[in-house]
């Protein structure tokens, strides 16, 4: 937790140096809105969830701030031709999350 802190420090003083308006939240809670360059919380572009009965229980993804985090560095790491692996305790939605 303490090295999470001094990233965030560190992050912090250079984005101050070309974006004057970074916000005193923790930044592992923000991503940058395409739209106008702002910070907003990773919370708001969650997308929604619709329950459907016949996709298998193990098949199923509730989209929650950790796996929109996950879609989102798979998905631009993998556009600029980078290698990924997540790791993690069995059963967490690992495979899931990548097929999806």
């Amino acid at each position: 937790e303490d090295s999470r802190k001094k990233f965030q420090d560190f992050l912090r003083n250079h984005l101050q140096t070309f974006c004057p308006e970074v916000p005193d939240d923790n930044l592992y809670s923000l991503c940058v809105n395409d739209e106008d360059a702002s910070f907003v919380p990773i919370s708001s572009i969650v997308p929604g969830f619709q329950f459907a009965e016949d996709v298998p229980f193990f098949n199923i993804l509730v989209p929650t701030v950790e796996t929109t985090i996950q879609r989102f560095l798979l998905e631009n790491l993998m556009h600029g031709g980078y290698h990924v692996l997540f790791s993690g305790e069995t059963g967490v939605g690992k495979s899931v999350g990548i097929q999806q």
